[in-house]
């Protein structure tokens, strides 16, 4: 089971926030578990797949919100705080975002090379689901450096009309290993994580 603590950065370069997270091999697929601390306290975001990657269920409590959405019948039905949702999404053309790497890797992982999709993103102050369309574009696989060693990892780069939003991220198996904005302060590989080649 990998986990580890991510420090993530403003534009200026400002300590923002961390993560700390851990994901393995699921029931269904795969699963994030991560604790977000930053000014307004402690988040924790759970993020589950199935085998292709496709999202199955979204779970973000924040100090403010609740959010608790899983897939029945070609929709995500569930909570926000005491509001019953039901958010029109086809798992088959469809993924999530948020500002959490687990979001961005999870759709890497199912698209596997440059192509569009549509998302439903989750706004990080009110929890409520906006529809975008984004873009993932596919890199050369290289090796980069961290503060826990060097890895042999894909550069991606998505992008989303927030406007002109574009990052640059770095991933490994299944794990963001760097980032703009992003940085792997803390990492252990457990039994099945990639491992740092230096």
């Amino acid at each position: 089971m990998p986990s580890g603590l991510y420090r993530l950065f403003d534009e200026s370069g400002a300590p923002v926030s961390t993560e700390q997270f851990r994901c393995a091999p699921g029931p269904m697929g795969w699963r994030y578990f991560s604790t977000v601390q930053d000014d307004r306290g402690v988040t924790n975001v759970d993020l589950s797949v199935d085998a292709s990657w496709r999202p199955v269920r979204v779970r973000i409590q924040s100090p403010d919100h609740h959010l608790l959405v899983s897939v029945r019948a070609g929709q995500f039905a569930g909570i926000l705080d005491d509001a019953h949702l039901d958010i029109p999404f086809d798992q088959a053309t469809m993924t999530v975002d948020y500002p959490s790497p687990c979001f961005p890797l999870a759709t890497i992982r199912r698209l596997g090379e440059t192509a569009e999709i549509d998302v439903l993103r989750f706004d990080p102050e009110t929890l409520l689901a906006h529809p975008e369309h984004h873009r993932y574009e596919a890199g050369d696989t290289r090796e980069v450096a961290t503060p826990v060693g060097r890895f042999a990892a894909r550069a991606w780069r998505p992008a989303a009309p927030r406007p002109r939003f574009s990052r640059a991220l770095w991933v490994a198996g299944d794990v963001v290993i760097a980032g703009e904005g992003l940085e792997l302060a803390a990492y252990d590989a457990g039994g099945q994580g990639p491992r740092a080649i230096g």
